[in-house]
């Protein structure tokens, strides 16, 4: 049994960019309410970074490396601005990212520049997820229940899972730098 599905509903760089720009946003505002010390929603905002980091380690692992399957600019624009090419589905818990077409003004750029630009924009908004766990892990969650309390309780156990986030951030970090010095 063949699967295809269009190369459209595959995301492109940019709209994955575009959306977690939109997840993290206002996120320094949120991490000062004090919403942010319920657990429940601790939980809640831990996946979300989980979200933005898991879909740009997917940008990493497709948009960086030094060696891609187009062979110029022009070629790029044609694979990016069509939405009637079939693909294969990728295998069984594997994503894709389509790279977006990167000009500056007229000049197109090559491949290698255009992934080049593709990792230092990565490793930014890489650096602002980085801010983002900073500010959640800065959250005042002290309560002044006694250590048998649930809510005391819950506080603690609800952070396990940023330090996980964290080493995956920071690994994904080195892969982009990595992918970015070869050649």
């Amino acid at each position: 049994m063949n699967f295809s599905i269009p190369r459209s509903s595959i995301p492109s760089f940019d709209k994955v960019l575009f959306a977690n720009k939109a997840a993290l946003n206002g996120w320094s505002e949120l991490m000062k309410c004090s919403c942010a010390q319920c657990p429940h929603l601790t939980f809640f905002y831990i996946s979300i970074l989980s979200k933005v980091l898991f879909w740009y380690r997917v940008v990493a692992a497709g948009n960086c490396p030094r060696s891609g399957t187009e062979n110029d600019a022009s070629s790029n624009r044609s694979q990016t601005s069509s939405s009637t090419q079939e693909v294969s589905p990728p295998p069984a818990g594997q994503f894709s990212v389509r790279p977006t077409l990167i000009q500056i003004g007229i000049l197109d750029l090559d491949q290698e520049d255009q992934a080049n630009l593709r990792c230092v924009i990565l490793l930014r908004e890489l650096r602002k997820v980085e801010k983002a766990i900073d500010e959640m892990t800065s959250v005042n969650r002290s309560t002044d229940h006694d250590a048998g309390d649930p809510a005391s309780h819950a506080a603690k156990w609800s952070l396990l899972g940023i330090s996980k986030i964290r080493d995956e951030l920071q690994d994904t970090i080195q892969k982009v730098k990595q992918s970015r010095d070869q050649g």
